[in-house]
């Protein structure tokens, strides 16, 4: 069996993801290679003892959530379901759940969706 460290092909998904939005105009295929890249990436940073951006984010959405308590309701009050709510994009073209889901629901246009992953991972646009 042939071993190849992570970290290297995290960052060739990565730069593949910037590829195919710039270069090729392949949105979904951007999107999906991006968050993979961001899932290796998130967990090289967490087993070194650092907060990776996904837990940051959720983290800072919940204070948010607890400070506007009774004025804006979410829908929800803890981390798992924050993080659930800013992978569904991702998720929804990834998977597949049932018969009734033959289409991937986005918050935005795919270029717009695109454009804001490769921003989240530290890439200008």
């Amino acid at each position: 069996m042939h071993e190849y460290p992570k970290l290297p092909i995290a960052l060739e998904y990565l730069e593949a993801a910037i590829e195919e939005r710039e270069i090729h105009k392949r949105y979904f295929s951007a999107m999906n290679l991006a968050g993979v890249a961001e899932e290796l990436l998130g967990k090289f940073i967490r087993i070194n003892g650092k907060t990776d951006q996904l837990t940051e984010v959720t983290s800072t959405l919940l204070k948010i959530h607890e400070n506007v308590k009774g004025i804006i309701d979410f829908g929800f009050d803890n981390q798992k379901d924050f993080k659930k709510l800013i992978g569904s994009t991702k998720n929804s073209i990834k998977h597949m759940d049932n018969a009734s889901d033959v289409n991937a629901k986005l918050y935005f246009e795919v270029e717009d969706e695109s454009k804001w992953l490769k921003k989240s991972r530290g890439r200008p646009t």
